[in-house]
């Protein structure tokens, strides 16, 4: 009798596997469509996470490769260290495009050039050591420039 039992069993298992092989999506529609919402409800919240990650590491990508272009036209462009203040580069990061990043940075050694000539000779990127004059003019600071130049631009 437990031989009957064990080739029913094998029978019913083979009869399972077959069936199981044999079922097409159309019947796991028909028959079970709670499986399909729950893979649809968990796949669309995990492309969800993927986007939403995706989407902030293109943006932290693309801040970075725009502070590196910027860094690279303040480089070029030689500007004094006193006229780079944080507010300039501020309004360097917030500018449209790089154009406007461009205009912004040739507009600021203009002004720069230009209070370098009032007070004698070019706007130094170095400290004065020396409280002293020069060609009988007082040395302005480098905070007096920068301050300066921010005021231009605020």
């Amino acid at each position: 009798m437990s031989e009957q039992i064990e080739a029913e069993a094998d029978s019913q298992t083979e009869e399972s596997e077959m069936d199981f092989e044999e079922l097409t999506l159309a019947e796991i529609v028909q028959e079970r469509p709670d499986v399909l919402k729950e893979h649809d409800a968990s796949t669309d919240a995990a492309l969800a996470t993927l986007e939403a990650e995706h989407k902030a590491l293109k943006e932290e990508c693309d801040k970075l490769e725009r502070e590196g272009m910027i860094a690279e036209k303040l480089t070029k462009a030689e500007l004094p260290e006193v006229a780079v203040s944080e507010h300039f580069r501020g309004q360097l990061a917030d500018a449209k495009d790089e154009a406007a990043i461009d205009a912004l940075i040739e507009d600021r050694k203009e002004v720069a050039d230009k209070l370098g000539r009032k007070r004698g000779g070019p706007v130094s990127t170095e400290r004065q050591q020396d409280p002293g004059t020069q060609n009988g003019i007082t040395p302005v600071s480098e905070q007096v420039v920068g301050d300066a130049i921010d005021k231009l631009f605020h």
